[in-house]
């Protein structure tokens, strides 16, 4: 027969990740029912439009023959590359704690596009723990209804 005080001893603990391209929230479940806000990050680059990227413009070429103009083609999407610089900045974050022992599994919530790129830069370490992956916009949603949102995912 299981030891059941040896059971309720097992730390269950679990970080959600609920990110977008300009911002995430790092929450922590240790209960069913309750997750507890850790950390709030900020990306502003992840706000800005294509016009205020300076990675985005198109250089100007001229053929060798004839004189035509045509673009060069830029070698990134600026607002793309900024997305996958947080990404990888969250989940740079997320393999420090997971290193660190603070979590044994982690649920990411995110847009469908952004969910893409963690996804993409997950190490293979951290990827084995991933236990929930919800393709949610919750950039928006008050605190409040953010945690009922959350606790319903899991």
């Amino acid at each position: 027969m299981p030891n059941s005080a040896h059971h309720d001893t097992i730390s269950h603990r679990r970080w959600v990740l609920v990110a977008h391209q300009a911002g995430a929230r790092f929450f922590e479940s240790k209960h069913k029912n309750h997750v507890e806000l850790i950390e709030q990050i900020d990306y502003p680059n992840g706000r800005l439009k294509h016009s205020e990227l300076k990675s985005d413009k198109q250089g100007r070429g001229f053929d060798s023959m004839g004189g035509q103009r045509h673009h060069l083609g830029s070698m990134t999407d600026a607002p793309e590359h900024e997305a996958t610089v947080f990404a990888q900045q969250l989940a740079d974050k997320l393999d420090l704690g997971r290193k660190e022992n603070h979590f044994n599994e982690v649920v990411l919530i995110a847009d469908p596009y952004f969910l893409g790129k963690l996804r993409d830069v997950l190490s293979s370490e951290l990827s084995k723990i991933v236990v929930g992956s919800h393709s949610k916009d919750y950039a928006h949603t008050p605190m409040n209804e953010l945690k009922e949102r959350i606790l319903a995912l899991l």
